[in-house]
């Protein structure tokens, strides 16, 4: 039995690693803890990494809990996360 309960969700999401680059992936479902990432062949990604949630803006800190061909389990590191800046309008230009 797990200590949350997952919310199934289907959002895009974005992998950064310390070294700078990023990832597409797609976040599966999410819990307090964690997330289910869809990532193609995720064995090579760092242990520990930031998560952006690009539907709701958010970026946190997440370690890799396990692996399987195309799919990662990651656990939230620390707090909430910082908040990223919220876009001033949909679609407009600054």
């Amino acid at each position: 039995m797990r200590k949350e309960t997952r919310q199934p969700v289907s959002r895009p999401g974005r992998i950064e690693t310390d070294e700078g680059k990023t990832f597409s992936c797609r976040i599966a479902d999410l819990s307090s803890g964690g997330a289910l990432l869809l990532i193609p062949n995720g064995d090579w990604l760092p242990k520990q990494f930031a998560l952006v949630d690009i539907f709701n803006n958010t970026k946190r800190d997440v370690r890799i809990m396990w692996t399987s061909p195309d799919r990662i389990g990651v656990a939230f590191v620390g707090g909430s996360g910082p908040k990223m800046k919220k876009p001033t309008g949909f679609g407009k230009r600054s």
